[in-house]
């Protein structure tokens, strides 16, 4: 296809470098774990998993 390029490992190999800002794990929190645990509960509800 003209004008189409693809990549590949060869072309561009990962590179080691340090982010700029390494991220940080989030603190625990009530809130995400309960919103996560009825995401699952629906979800479950939704495809017959229950």
């Amino acid at each position: 296809m003209p004008g189409i390029t693809t990549g590949t490992y060869a072309d561009t190999p990962p590179s080691v470098r340090s982010p700029i800002r390494a991220s940080q794990p989030l603190p625990p929190s009530a809130m995400r774990t309960g919103r996560r645990i009825a995401e699952q509960f629906v979800a479950n509800a939704l495809y017959g998993a229950l």
